[in-house]
């Protein structure tokens, strides 16, 4: 399986773009949900110490990015 996966919108073919498989961005609804998804990753980057500082990166990229979409919606 590729690492970027080709997506259109509302089905159109002609307007696509590339979705990084490994680069998934949760986005919950509320401030509990956020908390909950930063607990568990919390938890995840404890018990897989060979992932720490990939998924570090990560959250703390989560966390940016949930408090830019707080600020829009």
């Amino acid at each position: 399986m590729s690492k970027y996966t080709e997506q259109s919108l509302s089905g159109d073919s002609n307007i696509t773009f590339n979705i990084d498989e490994e680069d998934d961005i949760y986005l919950p609804d509320d401030l509990l949900s956020e908390l909950k998804f930063i607990f568990f990753m919390l938890r995840y980057i404890i018990q897989h110490p060979s992932e720490r500082t990939k998924e570090w990166n990560n959250l703390q990229r989560q966390i940016r990015f949930y408090l830019r979409w707080m600020k829009i919606k």
